[in-house]
């Protein structure tokens, strides 16, 4: 073959490698891919390039490398110290190529390195090894890798962008679901809500959810078995398109089982196993999983609530279609959004037995746990307060609410039929004794008298006729008449004198108000005023029926009032009344009388008083209104 020819086939070989490096650079699919095409055609670029490579950095936070040239069995080893340094200083580097010791001596090489820096984030580097040249050559070849960096930036940014959208509407789906979820009435509809939208959304053969009893009998509201719960364990509450299902089938156990082996663990388990996650006992998922033609991937994610375990999320689909760290991660966060949900539906549905036990262990770890030791000196005051009120005596007083009136208290009353002339004097006011409180109107009275005593003047002057003319029988009937005259006088002059109301000794209105009444009709006998005296005065307390039997006349007892809150009055029981309804409760009236009257005592206070009934147990003194209630009530209903 001529030189001519074979030059045109190299051209043309060279020209289609080209196109498909430029193919399989513009129809990458990953970021290795993207890399390795990228690192071809930059190599050709930079020219005379004997080796390089890619590093990026991982999830882990290391650096690896993603792509190689020419070849991925290419040794590379020489070139990791560079690209540490690159990583390092966060800068382009050029340097010398040393070859090991030992190693055939061969062409001078020549290092490049440059790092992948994502918007002040160091992503990676580019390591290169080319053949030495000039200084001027350098910088060109820098410039072209420069060029190329700006290929792998937007492949990173778009990387970026796709992993933000993806986990943009990964969050928008497990919102979705948990406002679902949420919504739910009890905790079995929400953990079959929270299965099926799970299963739907990521395409699953199943999705299973199991709850950590707590040693109570809850029986589901799907129609499956309440079995007794063992504590700590896991009870499988839940599988996607299924409403009903039998707990004591052999599926039922095996993913119960399942469940329990990654609780135990207290982690992620997921069979075929993935790459990278610790190494983890899978017995259960294993037999979950099976084999042959029924074979499936079985992944389960811890569900978490206030830290604490609070069931395990267990899927399964097709074994074509094993889960990788990405779907592991995307459960575990479900998992993670799930449990907070549940806990409150769980907590609302926990009958006082669930309630009060998970206090009491509360309660208890707190009472064990050296670091909190408030808490044991708290539990021993309380037993020593319990102790105390057991076998303390105290003293029982028997409160009552209580108000002071007048030792003797008189009314003043309407003499007869009339009307208010004057009211000088209303309730609260001090009186003296004979101080008018009232007058009553005596025009009437006026004419009446004046009446009366002409027909006494008159009869009189035919009595004196009669007598002078000897006319015995006629004297007789004019005297008659005369003192009959003089009666109705006198008994007019009587109620004239009392229109007047006066006061009967030196006290204290205590009802009785008419100067907003001046000139309306009062009838005979009701009473207009009633005073009470201000330097005698009795105690009336409204004793409970329930606290009779302690009240007994010359008990002592201390009376405090409202507007006298700062003394305290002692008093004595003087005597028991009837019983009278007091605020829709049978009370009795209890008169005592007082010690001393402090000033500024007035008929009317209110106040509560105490009256003291003898020793009895702390613990008595405190109950015996409710155990007095509680015998009551079953006397009532025991048949």
């Amino acid at each position: 073959m001529e030189p001519s020819a074979r030059a045109d086939l190299a051209e043309g070989a060279a020209a289609t490698s080209l196109s498909e490096r430029w193919a399989a650079f513009t129809q990458a699919e990953s970021i290795g891919a993207f890399a390795q095409s990228w690192l071809a055609l930059v190599s050709e670029q930079v020219g005379r390039t004997r080796r390089a490579m890619v590093l990026l950095r991982g999830a882990d936070g290391s650096f690896a490398p993603v792509a190689f040239w020419p070849a991925a069995d290419t040794d590379m080893t020489d070139l990791a110290e560079p690209a540490r340094r690159c990583l390092a200083a966060r800068a382009a580097q050029a340097e010398a190529l040393v070859p090991p010791a030992g190693a055939p001596a061969g062409p001078p090489g020549l290092v490049l390195a440059y790092p992948v820096d994502l918007r002040g984030e160091l992503r990676g580097a580019v390591v290169m090894d080319v053949a030495g040249r000039p200084e001027a050559q350098v910088q060109q070849a820098f410039r072209a890798l420069t060029w190329g960096m700006g290929w792998l930036d937007a492949m990173l940014r778009g990387e970026e962008v796709a992993q933000l959208a993806h986990t943009a509407t990964r969050s928008r789906e497990v919102i979705d679901l948990m406002l679902r979820v949420a919504e739910a009435r009890a905790l079995d509809e929400a953990a079959h809500l929270a299965v099926d939208g799970l299963a739907e959304r990521l395409r699953l053969g199943r999705a299973s959810l199991g709850l950590i009893a707590d040693g109570a009998a809850r029986p589901g509201a799907d129609g499956h078995d309440g079995r007794e719960g063992r504590d700590g364990r896991v009870r499988l509450q839940a599988m996607s398109a299924t409403a009903w299902f039998d707990g004591r089938s052999a599926l039922a156990r095996r993913l119960e089982n399942a469940m329990e082996e990654a609780w135990d663990q207290r982690g992620s388990i997921a069979v075929p196993a993935l790459p990278g996650r610790p190494v983890v006992v899978d017995l259960a998922h294993q037999a979950v999983a099976g084999g042959g033609t029924q074979a499936v991937a079985v992944a389960s994610a811890i569900v978490l609530a206030r830290s604490q375990a609070l069931g395990v999320l267990t899927i399964e689909r097709p074994a074509d279609q094993p889960f990788d760290d990405g779907e592991l991660q995307a459960l575990e966060a479900w998992a993670q959004a799930l449990g907070p949900v549940l806990a409150l539906h769980r907590e609302g549905e926990r009958w006082l037995a669930g309630r009060a036990r998970r206090q009491w262990l509360a309660v208890r770890e707190a009472l064990t746990d050296p670091r909190r030791p408030s808490w044991r000196i708290g539990a021993g005051l309380a037993l020593l307060a319990l102790v105390a009120l057991v076998f303390v005596d105290g003293q029982w007083r028997i409160s009552a609410p209580a108000s002071i009136e007048g030792a003797t208290q008189r009314a003043v009353v309407a003499p007869f039929e009339g009307f208010v002339r004057t009211a000088p004097v209303k309730a609260g006011q001090r009186v003296k004794a004979g101080e008018v409180l009232a007058t009553l109107d005596d025009r009437d009275l006026l004419l009446e008298r004046a009446r009366y005593a002409s027909e006494r003047d008159r009869h009189e002057r035919r009595y004196r006729d009669a007598l002078s003319r000897h006319e015995r029988a006629e004297a007789r009937m004019a005297a008659a008449e005369m003192a009959e005259a003089q009666a109705q006088l006198a008994l007019v002059e009587e109620r004239l004198a009392r229109t007047r109301l006066v006061a009967p000794y030196d006290g204290l209105v205590v009802s009785g108000d008419l100067t907003q009444q001046l000139g309306s009709p009062v009838e005979k006998g009701k009473t207009l005023f009633e005073v009470a005296p201000l330097d005698a005065f009795r105690v009336v307390l409204k004793v409970d029926e329930s606290d009779m039997r302690g009240v007994a006349v010359g008990q002592r007892g201390q009376l405090v009032l409202a507007g006298l809150t700062s003394d305290k009055l002692g008093f004595a029981v003087r005597g028991i009344s009837v019983a009278a309804p007091a605020e829709g409760r049978n009370a009795f009236e209890v008169e005592a009388q007082l010690d001393a009257a402090p000033p500024g005592l007035r008929p009317g206070m209110e106040g509560v008083g105490k009256i003291e009934a003898g020793e009895r147990r702390l613990l008595w003194i405190w109950t015996h209104r409710f155990t007095d209630w509680l015998r009551l009530k079953l006397w009532q209903w025991w048949p």
